[in-house]
């Protein structure tokens, strides 16, 4: 499975996220910040980096910098994943190559993962969430009985239906 590297500040953010691509069956390396990212870069080889734009230190887009100078990881996708909406860092980062802005607080998880399976070109099966489908009849066929699908029952009506459909009966 490929090997992903988180690049985050902020740990309440870089764990669960840690957590879940390793639920996945990725491998996670951390990283605290950008000089950090780029030294877990030179250890092994990453398939795709996660990186915070707003770091202590070394920030994202310095990081970006770095990494895009380096031939063995010119090529190298990175998402962005970022809490800040500002207009000229994401702008600088788009020219120096980001794949994807990944807002923190706007993008589940779900969709996290459909970008990262995306950009390390896997295929991905969103999993189906909310009202399961209709149980259709079955085709019948000459001879055979259909099958008849009923409806499930109505609760009662509440007591105060009740009580002004009662009145509304003793106007008449």
């Amino acid at each position: 499975m490929a090997t992903i590297l988180i690049v985050d500040d902020e740990v309440d953010c870089r764990r669960p996220l840690a957590a879940l691509l390793t639920h996945e069956g990725y491998e996670v390396t951390q990283a605290r910040d950008g000089l950090e990212g780029l030294q877990r870069l030179n250890e092994k080889k990453h398939d795709l980096v996660l990186l915070d734009m707003i770091m202590p230190g070394v920030d994202g887009v310095t990081m970006l910098q770095s990494v895009r100078r380096r031939p063995e990881w010119a090529n190298l996708p990175v998402l962005l994943v970022t809490g800040y909406h500002e207009p000229e860092l994401l702008n600088k980062a788009k020219a120096l190559g980001v794949q994807e802005y990944i807002f923190k607080g706007d993008t589940p998880f779900s969709r996290m993962l459909e970008l990262i399976k995306r950009h390390l070109g896997e295929h991905h099966v969103p999993k189906r969430r909310g009202r399961k489908p209709k149980v259709r009849p079955e085709a019948t066929h000459p001879g055979q009985t259909p099958r008849v699908v009923t409806k499930p029952h109505r609760a009662p009506p509440s007591r105060y239906y009740q009580l002004h459909l009662e009145f509304l009966d003793a106007d008449d």
